[in-house]
């Protein structure tokens, strides 16, 4: 015990129909875990999504200014990451994912690179070692 290991776990979700499940799948991950849930999320309370496409095999995600306000260091921005990446990466045929914030490919302040589309095949999920 004592272990600050972070597991990803999937969540199901019954939401009202629509053509865009990508933004649907975005907005559901950013309302967040529902209250009294024992889950967490590195996505900052107030962040928005600015625009979302899907072309081919990939997504491309813009969200507002909001998502620079995560805690965490390092990690918390990898995790952050990993939780849009892999949320997007269950819709079929979507294999990379970039993001934007405010439009722009970024790095995060600790180093994480968003310049460039994430591969989802590129992110393991749940390893121990």
């Amino acid at each position: 015990m004592g272990d600050n290991r972070v597991f990803y776990i999937p969540i199901t979700r019954i939401v009202t129909g629509g053509k865009n499940i990508a933004g649907t799948v975005i907005e559901e991950l950013l309302a967040g875990p529902r209250p009294g849930d024992i889950l967490f999320s590195e996505i900052p309370p107030g962040t928005t999504l600015r625009e979302i496409t899907v072309a081919d095999d990939l997504v491309t995600v813009d969200f507002s200014r909001d998502i620079l306000n995560f805690r965490g260091g390092i990690s918390g921005e990898e995790h952050l990451l990993r939780q849009i990446v892999l949320t997007l990466a269950e819709i079929p045929g979507v294999k990379r994912v970039q993001i934007l914030v405010e439009g722009e490919a970024i790095i995060f302040p600790y180093g994480v690179s968003l310049e460039g589309p994430v591969e989802t095949s590129s992110l393991l999920v749940n390893l121990l070692v």
